[in-house]
């Protein structure tokens, strides 16, 4: 029917403008918040790190790397090592338990855990919170010898 391709002619049309629309309103804000020297532009309509509340202490953003939180990559190397020999030294910890052993939280731990893990130093046994972390080389001779937990 003619009528029926003109409508979806039309949605296409339309589609397509609100889409360029968007990009030109996108690439303004990004502009202005460069020219300002707000920092990165997140969400439309808001400037500064996405997912972030600037509602956090000044201290507290401070403690993590300055005014944007982030943390340096050598910050999060050192985190890596340590985590790294915990790991080796306590195989078969959960979560909960590596966070109170380093002194710091879970959040802190998610980079280093997971560089550990694509580098395949560690390996995660389990699923959710029962999730238990252990060298890769140990995890592998448990697979090998077919039982354990990942060890202690």
């Amino acid at each position: 029917m003619d009528l029926s391709r003109d409508i979806r002619a039309a949605y296409a049309r339309f589609v397509a403008q609100v889409t360029s629309l968007g990009r030109e309103l996108a690439r303004a804000q990004a502009a202005e918040a460069r020219a300002a020297g707000r920092g990165r532009v997140g969400r439309v309509g808001r400037v500064g790190r996405v997912g972030r509340s600037s509602t956090a202490p000044a201290t507290a953003r401070a403690r993590r790397g300055g005014a944007t939180g982030r943390r340096s990559a050598a910050e999060i190397e050192q985190l890596r090592v340590r985590l790294l020999a915990h790991i080796e030294a306590h195989p078969g910890q959960r979560i909960e338990q590596v966070k109170l052993a380093l002194a710091t939280t879970t959040a802190q731990l998610a980079v280093p855990l997971q560089k550990l893990i694509y580098a395949d130093l560690v390996r995660a046994v389990g699923e959710r919170r029962a999730t238990r972390y252990v060298p890769a080389a140990a995890a592998a001779i448990r697979d090998r010898d077919g039982g354990g937990d990942g060890g202690g």
